[in-house]
């Protein structure tokens, strides 16, 4: 993978774990019905889990893992998880 399509990636990546951590279900739901497909899926699948992670991705992750440890909101708790599932495996 070039670079750039890398960086590219990486971008999309962080774009949609922010919008997983704003937590509306209803944007969350417009990208996995999305009419080109799944939008969270396609990312997951398309090997961006194996990158190294840099400064902002461990940022992320982190606020994903601190939601998951401490969040008392089940929506939350599933949009986290969605979100550091960008990041890593489950």
């Amino acid at each position: 993978m070039d670079s750039d399509s890398e960086r590219r990636l990486r971008e999309l990546r962080l774009n949609l774990a922010e919008v997983c951590l704003e937590g509306r279900v209803d944007r969350i739901a417009a990208l996995c019905r999305n009419p080109a497909g799944d939008a969270l899926m396609t990312m997951i699948n398309s090997g961006v889990r194996h990158l190294a992670m840099t400064k902002a991705d461990q940022a992320v992750a982190e606020r994903c893992h601190r939601i998951l440890s401490v969040e008392h909101d089940i929506g939350r708790k599933v949009a986290a998880y969605l979100a550091l599932s960008l990041f890593s495996f489950p």
